[in-house]
């Protein structure tokens, strides 16, 4: 299908499966599929098999010092296909492992579902439920078996390998202890000594005495040396299939068809809101590439954005994706209306639902509606990948959403202005980038950007149009001193060992020369090493820094007593003392009236201007305490904007959660009241806040879930179904089902005595 025949995507999600000559050249072959999905939104490229046989990722070694730092618990708050992505930091202390991560995906509550089991609504106890769950175990049990069988195999194979080293070495030993002596030699101190056994030698291992061409021995004497020194790595990533082991038990990836995934989309949606949330090792700034000239590697991509001077993770330099079940990435476009490109390393696949590029206006119109209170703080609300709602909801608002589901080796481009969104099936690992095409720089010049937090991109495209610099040329020559590293990158690297630099030794290191040794290779042969005192000069005037064609904007809140970018229902402070100055943003010390009502501290107040008019002031800021100036916001994503401002608590008992006064108005699960009522027949000004776990309306819409899902429980039973009831002393019985009557919610069994 061109794509002038179709220009609302009516045919779906375009595929491509490209040549290797049509694919190895990344910016030409973008240029070829830009038209289908500038109507399309996102398109599926599935590269070439010798592509895919030729991608070598980073080592075991690399793998096991990768750490997923501050992953985060996904909350989805509301009801009906429409929801709001809440995001908490999880092990901000110790980061995890990715063997960690691949445990946690393993459990029953984020493993990958069967796709083969389909929508299965059966009692557990019936008849046909039984007969999968043994069909399940019995997999399981095989499958462990099997494992064991190999593990045994490879111990037995180990074992053998080293007696018979262990016994060629003792017979060489044997054969050196009476062989004699050349004629002329006197025996004793000149005898021929006995072959050492050695795990690095060829004697040892069967490997051939010759030497690779073009290795010294110097450089193979420091390798076996570094080696020796370093830890040894966790087994089980050297073990451990990561394209396979992510699977169900008895299930193989060919089982994903789209019938399958179709299965997992609805169980996705059914148990969105109800289940456990899941957790997503997100925004983690690295690559699993491990050859930079690989092409398309996704951090080494011919584009636009290698003009700027700033690295940002995420848009010109990758991120690492580290997905379970059900963790999701909720409607959005990406920063300035960038491409994006997606590549599934190893794991299960993902699922991605697109608007179509026609109806982009009319899905921001109704966006608008579902979350009007995000729409009047941001413009941009829609890049903060907070508002979900389901492909049912929007059909029913006239929009339609095309699917498409990702798999491992395949790579998902998304578009200017593409609306996109979806969810993980299981465990994966993705790598993900910006980049632009020339096209892009008109639709750079007119993308906004967000103003309501403090990590929004903007890209100067005019700066990005002129031509780069000439370096000078101090700057170009090879310099020995060390490059600083980010201590929070999660980009694996092998670990350096420091050791003694000889004339023997000063050889370059085996394998291709990484960036960091790119000076260290074109140096000439090594002079005399001499021993120089350098004497720090004093510090001169600091030259200023070439200015980054990336800026971070900081938004500047015009209340001091919330983040809210709101303008209206302002009043100024009076005689604001310099400690409340200090805390203000701008110059002038205002604060909104709403706010200052709600705080106990603080009151407004009509002043007597001098003239006949008054205006009214916010007092009492000096009064705040401490503890109120440091309390949390419960609903701001942001750090520092949940740090800003004061807070009010929930006013239930000792609850200690706090919110902004704008975030309790705006949170769709808390309730906030502030006005006149009556105590002892006297209007009294009062404030009520109840956070989402003291609302009674939240409280009773939980129990209606609970009693929905029960409802559909036992309205899934079948006559004859062997259930077990709970008594209130906790025990419970076992009993045979005999009708169930939906009008009175009553059940009838039948005990095993009769």
């Amino acid at each position: 299908v061109l794509p002038d025949d179709d220009p609302g995507a009516h045919a779906g999600i375009p595929v491509f499966k490209p040549t290797y000559d049509e694919f190895k050249d990344f910016d030409v072959y973008m240029e070829r599929v830009a038209p289908w999905g500038q109507r399309s939104s996102i398109v599926k490229i599935i590269p070439p098999q010798e592509w895919v046989d030729a991608v070598r990722l980073v080592d075991a070694r690399a793998m096991s010092q990768l750490q997923i730092r501050s992953p985060i618990e996904q909350q989805m708050l509301g009801k009906n296909g429409v929801f709001v992505q809440r995001n908490i930091e999880r092990n901000r202390n110790r980061p995890l492992s990715v063997r960690e991560w691949f445990n946690k995906c393993a459990h029953d509550d984020f493993k990958t579902p069967d796709p083969r089991q389909g929508d299965r609504t059966v009692d557990r106890d019936s008849k046909d439920a039984r007969a999968w769950q043994r069909e399940r175990a019995a997999a399981v049990k095989a499958e462990k078996s099997a494992k064991r069988a190999a593990a045994l195999k490879r111990k037995q194979e180990r074992d053998a390998k080293k007696a018979e080293e262990k016994k060629n070495a003792e017979g060489a030993k044997d054969s050196s202890s009476f062989r004699s002596p050349p004629a002329g030699q006197v025996g004793g101190e000149d005898d021929i000594p006995a072959l050492e056994n050695s795990s690095h030698t060829s004697h040892s291992d069967g490997e051939p005495i010759a030497t690779p061409e073009g290795t010294p021995p110097a450089e193979r004497g420091a390798k076996r040396d570094m080696e020796e020194k370093l830890p040894p790595v966790d087994p089980f990533y050297e073990t451990v299939d990561f394209k396979k082991d992510w699977l169900p038990a008895g299930a193989t990836q060919d089982d994903f068809t789209v019938a399958g995934c179709s299965n997992i989309e609805k169980r996705f949606w059914k148990s969105i809101g109800m289940a456990r949330s899941s957790w997503y090792g997100a925004d983690l700034a690295g690559s699993l590439f491990a050859d930079p000239k690989t092409p398309w590697n996704v951090a080494h991509l011919p584009n636009l954005l290698q003009r700027l001077k700033g690295k940002l993770p995420g848009v010109n330099t990758p991120y690492l994706y580290f997905g379970m079940w059900r963790a999701a990435f909720s409607w959005h476009v990406e920063d300035m209306d960038l491409f994006s490109i997606n590549y599934i390393h190893f794991g299960a696949p993902k699922f991605w639902y697109a608007v179509p590029q026609a109806e982009a206006e009319r899905f921001e119109t109704v966006t608008r509606s579902y979350f009007p209170n995000d729409a009047n703080t941001c413009d941009q609300f829609m890049r903060h990948k907070s508002c979900t709602l389901s492909p049912t909801k929007l059909a029913q608002e006239g929009i339609r959403v095309n699917k498409l589901v990702q798999h491992q080796n395949e790579f998902v481009i998304t578009f200017p202005r593409g609306y996109h969104a979806g969810f993980n099936m299981g465990f994966n690992c993705a790598e993900s980038v910006n980049f632009a095409l020339p096209y892009w720089l008109e639709i750079g010049k007119r993308a906004k950007a967000c103003t309501c937090v403090n990590f929004s991109v903007r890209i100067d495209v005019d700066r990005l149009l002129q031509s780069p610099e000439p370096e000078p040329e101090e700057a170009s020559k090879p310099k020995r001193k060390r490059k600083s590293t980010d201590s929070t990158t999660t980009t694996p690297r092998q670990p350096r060992v420091r050791r003694r630099r000889t004339e023997a030794s000063s050889v370059a290191p085996s394998g291709p020369p990484t960036e960091a040794d790119a000076a260290e290779v074109k140096t000439e042969a090594p002079a005399p090493v001499k021993i120089v005192l350098r004497i720090p000069q004093p510090p001169g005037p600091r030259q200023p820094e070439a200015k980054s064609g990336i800026t971070r904007e900081a938004p500047k809140p015009p209340c001091i007593l919330c983040p809210s970018l709101a303008t209206d229902d302002l009043a100024p402070v009076y005689q604001p003392s310099d400690a409340i100055r200090a805390l203000s943003s701008t110059p002038a010390v205002n604060a909104h009236v709403s706010c200052a009502i709600a705080v106990p501290e603080v009151y407004t107040e009509e002043i007597d201007m001098g003239d006949g008019n008054t205006a009214v002031y916010i007092r009492g800021l000096d009064d705040i305490g401490k503890d109120r100036w440091k309390l949390k916001c419960s609903h701001c994503v942001d750090k520092r904007s949940a740090l800003t401002g004061t807070k009010i608590q929930c006013t239930k008992g000792k609850c200690v959660r706090a919110f902004h006064i704008p975030c309790a108005r705006n949170h769709p699960q808390v309730s906030y009241w502030a006005g006149e009522k009556l105590v002892d027949g006297k209007p009294t000004f009062a404030v009520e806040l109840l956070c989402p776990s003291h609302n009674p309306d939240v409280v009773q819409m939980k129990k209606r879930k609970a009693q929905d899902e029960l409802h559909r429980k036992v309205m899934g039973l079948k006559s004859g179904a062997t259930v077990k009831i709970k008594l209130k002393g906790g025990a419970s019985i076992e009993a045979t089902l005999v009708s169930v009557d939906e009008a009175s919610s009553t059940v009838l069994v039948q005990y095993a005595d009769g």
